[in-house]
């Protein structure tokens, strides 16, 4: 619900993939690889901590939009 008005207000879009969903995740990611300019959408995977809190300590994010577990907004929060 939140990727094409981020894309349209010329954002880009990193998305952090569930940990189970395997092939289908995959297909997923190589549709919207298809579908849009390279770098607007992004995929990432990992545990929260793994992969949500060294992107937020990097800095550069003026906004940000959440669907997702209590423990990844924790640790969103925290960095």
């Amino acid at each position: 619900a939140m990727l094409i008005p981020c894309l349209l207000m010329g954002n880009i879009v990193v998305m952090k993939l569930p940990n189970i969903g395997g092939l289908a995740h995959i297909l997923t990611s190589q549709a919207f690889a298809k579908a849009f300019p390279k770098g607007t959408v992004n995929f990432v995977t990992g545990s929260g901590k793994t992969t949500c809190g060294p992107m937020m300590a990097e800095g550069g994010i003026d906004a940000l939009g959440f669907i997702g577990s209590a423990n990844t907004a924790d640790t969103l929060i925290s960095a």
